[in-house]
């Protein structure tokens, strides 16, 4: 399968494919938030985002081309993408 075909980042789509990498706060960080939310920068929210409209772009007849691995490899990314902007804290140092 070819893990890169679009070309991202490689410690970014290790982060995706392995969401333990990306450190979180700790429960309940905010009044009304429950749970915890990932704490990301905001380069690494600008390449989500990236990933998620470069992906939203592939047309159906090209993924049919993909292997069935490669399909779930590149849906778990996006998934994980999304789950990540979804839920998350923005750090950027001063």
């Amino acid at each position: 399968m070819k893990k890169n075909r679009f070309n991202f980042d490689k410690k970014i789509l290790e982060m995706l494919d392995n969401l333990d990498l990306i450190p979180k706060t700790q429960t309940d960080p905010l009044p009304g938030v429950g749970g915890r939310l990932f704490i990301i920068t905001k380069s690494q929210q600008n390449y989500f985002k990236q990933i998620c409209d470069t992906l939203a772009l592939v047309p159906e007849e090209e993924v049919n081309t993909y292997s069935k691995k490669e399909k779930l490899f590149w849906s778990w990314i996006w998934n994980n993408a999304e789950r990540v902007l979804s839920n998350c804290v923005v750090y950027e140092r001063k």
